[in-house]
């Protein structure tokens, strides 16, 4: 796996009979530093050879590199190693994508980056594999496309840190508040294009006047809060809206927890498709009313879970949810305490982390048993 900040040298972490090779990472952008990333790839890849080959491994397993399923064949051919794959993003397509918004020699590189991964990975990679780790069950379907057979991949979404004991905090009925207060948990950056949520707010103060959106988190550029505030002053509703700036995550919680519902806008490309917010399930676990915009997993975790809506990615279906929730607010409130159980059962990276080591005692259980039988 690839270090996600700054880092120089390669490292190996050791947890019980487990090591893990973090590969360098130079953060500066531009050609010197993606050659310096390169040249860290380099290193990271041959630390892995090294271990892998210096002693016999149950399992061997590289996390994202797009070439990654070739150096796990290359590390288990002295040994009898059950090789696996993790990939927890689309990178081939998120080149495409990239490259169908660019232009001239840039465009070109993109393609043949997006190109080239897709041979590395889908078409020849994960053909090599045991096994193959995905982010959720649309990754698998897309992957399936490829000829991967869907029961050779196991899907492990992003879940929260949850116990037992939160369970009664969080689960209890909460009185309607006094006031509609809409909020958003997490980056502000113009990526996530919060001017959506400003035009939500102005729609529903048409009907509940006071309404207001609280967006926990911070806006560190100029550039991110003019993205909201232009907007809100061009529509009148500067007043109605809060950025509370960075806060750690339990005072996050607790002012999440002030508000009526919580809502997670995502916006929809085929890139984003396969990925698992975390935003929603953290939501629900506080045991509040959620509202999303229709996505693979975003869908599945409200059906499943019957804690709030799920509607297209338009203002006034937004707008027009939020006012129906707030309208029958007792069973919206009622509704939302069964977030914390389904969250513990089912999204607590407990229980994530139990499924995925049920995987890895089949897969080795399986090993064992084709062995024995040659």
């Amino acid at each position: 796996m690839r270090s996600e900040r700054h880092a120089q040298t390669t490292t190996v972490r050791r947890m019980a009979r487990c090591a893990v090779v973090v590969t360098p990472f130079y953060a500066r952008g531009g050609l010197v530093g993606k050659l310096i990333n390169c040249v860290y790839l380099v290193m990271g890849y041959a630390t892995f050879l090294s271990l892998a080959w210096r002693r016999s491994w149950d399992i061997i397993q590289c996390r994202d590199e797009i070439g990654g399923a070739w150096l796990v064949k290359l590390a288990s051919l002295f040994g009898t190693s059950i090789k696996s794959y993790w990939l927890s993003f689309p990178f081939p397509e998120s080149s495409m994508e990239e490259a169908s918004r660019s232009r001239g020699l840039k465009k070109r590189v993109l393609q043949f980056r997006g190109w080239l991964g897709v041979w590395l990975l889908y078409r020849t990679g994960l053909r090599l594999v045991d096994h193959v780790f995905v982010q959720s069950e649309q990754m698998k379907r897309d992957v399936a496309h490829y000829g991967i057979a869907p029961s050779k991949m196991t899907s492990v979404p992003m879940g929260v840190q949850i116990k037992a004991e939160d369970i009664d905090k969080y689960s209890s009925l909460r009185p309607r508040p006094e006031r509609l207060v809409v909020s958003y948990l997490g980056t502000l950056t113009t990526g996530r294009r919060l001017d959506f949520m400003v035009r939500v707010i102005a729609e529903v103060r048409k009907v509940v006047p006071d309404a207001g959106l609280l967006l926990v988190g911070a806006a560190e550029s100029r550039e991110e809060r003019s993205l909201i505030f232009d907007e809100a002053d061009r529509l009148g509703v500067s007043e109605a809206i809060t950025i509370t700036g960075f806060l750690p995550r339990a005072a996050a919680w607790d002012k999440l927890r002030e508000s009526f519902v919580c809502v997670s806008p995502f916006f929809p490309m085929f890139i984003l498709n396969s990925t698992s917010p975390t935003k929603l399930v953290e939501y629900m676990a506080l045991g509040m009313p959620v509202l999303a915009n229709e996505h693979p997993e975003q869908s599945l975790l409200i059906e499943d879970s019957g804690t709030g809506k799920c509607v297209a990615w338009d203002e006034s279906a937004f707008a027009m949810a939020i006012i129906s929730m707030w309208r029958d607010a007792d069973e919206t409130l009622r509704n939302a305490t069964r977030g914390p159980a389904y969250v513990l059962e089912n999204r607590s990276y407990r229980a994530i982390g139990a499924r995925v080591y049920d995987r890895y005692k089949s897969l080795l259980r399986s090993e064992s048993e084709r062995s024995l039988a040659a």
